[in-house]
């Protein structure tokens, strides 16, 4: 089975079984991050076990990738495979994908110098794809895909988020 067909197979059977019951789309995803050392910390969801670290003129030790890293892998990823997908979806031929994700951000804003925003000013996803489909067919996947993606959603829209803590004391 070629690759896009199973892609193009596995697309539609989520489709069908989340058509006829939309309660089982609906879910929340955990992931646990605690600190190691230092500025460093373990990431951990499922079998799954990442590090992430600070530079060490942040004051980290190199350990793995600073937070920033994993945000724009997530966003370049989420693209990459929405675009095949959507390339399945539709029937058209590709060779590659590559998205770079290029991300504006001020650092004084991250080390409390001022009131510059911590964030990212500006987001970019520069696509380079190989395909012979024609250049209309092509954006119309790569707006579909766009359209449908949940990283670039988060990306483009402010979610609310809540913080509950928990206290404990050592025992000394």
């Amino acid at each position: 089975m070629t690759t896009q067909k199973r892609i193009r197979d596995a697309y539609n059977r989520q489709r069908k079984v989340y058509a006829k019951r939309p309660a089982a789309a609906r879910g929340t995803s955990q992931t646990t991050v605690r600190m190691t050392a230092g500025l460093a910390c373990e990431i951990e969801q499922g079998n799954w076990r990442f590090t992430s670290d600070q530079s060490e003129n942040m004051g980290g030790d190199s350990l793995g990738p600073d937070p920033g890293l994993f945000g724009r892998a997530a966003l370049g990823a989420c693209a990459v495979q929405g675009y095949a997908i959507w390339f399945a979806k539709l029937g058209l031929p590709l060779e590659t994908i590559e998205v770079r994700v290029e991300s504006d951000i001020d650092q004084r804003g991250i080390l409390a110098i001022d009131d510059s925003p911590a964030g990212y000013s500006a987001v970019r996803l520069v696509v380079t794809i190989e395909s012979d489909a024609e250049d209309a067919a092509i954006a119309h996947a790569l707006d579909e895909a766009d359209r449908h993606s949940p990283w670039l959603y988060n990306f483009e829209r402010a979610l609310p988020v809540t913080r509950e803590v928990t206290i404990t004391r050592s025992r000394a």
